[in-house]
């Protein structure tokens, strides 16, 4: 079985709809993960936010401590 020597125009030409479906797989995956960590950013800002209104309730103001003693 002898092979025919194929030119570089010609190996391109075989490989360009590979690499196409290849970059369109990478942009498929791309969207899907760029929208599943979207949500998580959005899901741990919303328990920052938790977390720190949580602090601020149980902790005492500066006004508080300057005032205990004088009552």
């Amino acid at each position: 079985m002898a092979r025919t020597k194929q030119s570089p125009n010609e190996i391109a030409a075989r490989l360009r709809p590979v690499a196409i479906n290849l970059i369109k797989e990478a942009l498929r995956v791309y969207d899907t993960v760029e929208g599943a960590l979207t949500e998580a950013g959005e899901q741990f800002e919303d328990l920052v936010t938790e977390a720190r209104a949580a602090i601020k309730k149980n902790k005492p103001s500066r006004r508080d401590k300057k005032h205990k003693g004088k009552s």
